[in-house]
């Protein structure tokens, strides 16, 4: 049997590891915990399964199986003369604590046609193999804690009988020479002594690590002293940063109380401007001293006129409009088709006695004829004339809808410009009432007398007015900002401190 390809999904530390064989002999090597001998067990696990958790070597299934899925899974694929096989096995745990056990399921397909085959009870390994697992541990795979079992009196001839059976080349002895090599290499791994070259090899590390530790204790050491040294500055430098704390505390309380100060000269000189804005305005006797409220009132008055005029003239439009009456059309053509009537019965009388008395029956059809052509003139006119008064009556219909659309639209300008007078006259009104001059809204010569005086006194007086609100307005904002500043500050507390 030759291993023609090693899948494995996961199994102890390999996880989704693949590796195939070449023809001859394959040398795996690896650093130690590389997963060499964990390979080796997926192979004795692919063809028996886990041992007996009570066996001799039942912790390999909870060596093997992963920490996270408590899983193991892989494909192993062989082949033989009469054929290519494909083993796929898988075992998980199930259920916990006492009630715990484990589940494996194996299936083994001939290839290429995936065709499941038949153990009938054996494990792969005693199907193609013929041995069992016991045999196949302690001859076939030789580990290297099992080294002991290889060296064994007897197990020379066993392994002769069992590997070279049929093969005439080679003898029981050169068997025991390669047992005996493979013995060499397992006490002497890579000719450097085995397992003791491994200890010294880690005794050097050791002693590495040991010296490194030791600088690292005198460097410990050294740190450790300019820390002390550094905690007797940081001390010293607290005992300065406390002074200094001490002395910008009551700097800054000195400069609080100044502001404490400040504010209230502040608020005195506020109260002074305050008083000096009420004497100019009561000397102003109510008149606004606002350069900007003559411009805002004029403005306001302006427009008012400018929409009671559209309004007068919109009013005008629409009595006129309103004023036009209707133009009532009698209709015509009624006699005409009355006439064309009579004269078709005429003539359809006259034919009529015509063929009843055939010795009247040329002058009856001579009558006949002028009837009927009178019936005929008549018809076409009254037709000409019932079009023509249609055509007159379609563009009468087009006159009254035209100005019923501009009576609506007359409308529509006078509610807006209705609308906007009214929203004019209540601002104006709204800037005249608090200086007690609201009826002046409703008096537009009034009005413009009123703006007149407000316009020259304040041409007269419009400087030391400006003058007085800048001083009130500065005094204001100095005060502000200082309660701003001083916001939250018990300046009880802070002068007992």
């Amino acid at each position: 049997m030759r291993i023609v390809k090693i899948e494995i999904e996961c199994f102890g530390r390999l996880r989704h590891f693949s590796i195939e064989p070449a023809e001859g002999l394959t040398v795996i090597e690896g650093e130690n915990e590389s997963g060499k001998s964990t390979l080796l067990a997926f192979l004795r696990f692919a063809l028996y399964g886990f041992p007996r958790r009570g066996g001799a070597d039942g912790e390999e299934r909870d060596k093997r199986l992963t920490r996270d899925g408590r899983m193991a899974a892989g494909a192993l694929t062989v082949s033989l003369d009469e054929g290519t096989y494909r083993i796929v096995r898988r075992a998980y745990l199930r259920g916990s604590g006492v009630r715990e056990s484990l589940v494996e399921e194996l299936a083994v397909l001939r290839l290429p046609e995936g065709e499941p085959v038949a153990l009938e009870g054996k494990s792969p390994g005693e199907h193609f193999l013929g041995l069992p697992a016991e045999l196949f541990e302690s001859s076939i795979c030789s580990v290297q804690s099992g080294a002991d079992r290889v060296c064994a009196s007897g197990v020379g001839a066993a392994m002769s009988e069992l590997l070279f059976a049929g093969e005439h080349s080679f003898s029981a002895r050169e068997a025991t020479a390669r047992l005996a090599q493979a013995q060499r290499e397992l006490l002497h791994l890579k000719g450097r002594g085995g397992r003791i070259a491994e200890l010294e090899d880690r005794l050097c590390e050791l002693e590495g690590v040991i010296g490194h530790a030791r600088e690292e204790r005198f460097r410990l050491a050294a740190l450790r002293a300019q820390l002390e040294e550094g905690e007797r500055a940081l001390a010293q430098e607290r005992e300065r940063l406390g002074e200094v704390t001490a002395a910008l505390e009551g700097a800054e309380i000195d400069r609080t109380l100044a502001l404490f100060d400040e504010r209230a000269a502040a608020l005195e000189n506020e109260r002074r401007c305050a008083q000096a804005l009420e004497r100019a305005q009561s000397e102003s006797g109510g008149l606004p001293m606002d350069p900007t409220f003559t411009q805002r009132v004029g403005g306001l008055l302006r427009g008012l006129l400018d929409r009671r005029a559209e309004f007068a003239r919109i009013a005008g439009e629409r009595e006129a409009q309103a004023s036009i009456a209707p133009v009532v059309t009698k209709k015509r053509g009624r006699g005409g088709v009355f006439l064309a009537v009579c004269l078709w019965v005429l003539a359809l009388a006259a034919g009529a006695a015509g063929l009843w008395l055939t010795a009247f029956l040329l002058p009856c059809m001579v009558g006949a004829g002028l009837l009927a052509a009178g019936a005929l003139v008549a018809t076409v006119v009254t037709w000409r004339s019932c079009a023509k008064q249609k055509a007159v009556q379609a563009q009468r219909d087009a006159w009254r809808e035209a100005e019923r659309l501009r009576l609506c639209e007359l409308e529509r300008r006078w509610s807006e410009v209705q609308g906007a007078a009214n929203d004019l006259a209540a601002r104006l009104y709204a800037e005249l009432e608090p200086l007690g001059q609201g009826e002046l809204s409703l008096d537009p010569d009034g009005l413009t007398a009123y703006l007149g005086r407000v316009s020259a006194y304040q041409a007269e007086h419009s400087t030391a007015h400006a003058a007085a609100v800048g001083e009130r307005e500065r005094a204001r904002g100095v005060v502000q900002m200082l309660t701003r500043r001083l916001e939250g500050v018990d300046e009880a507390a802070l002068r007992a401190k």
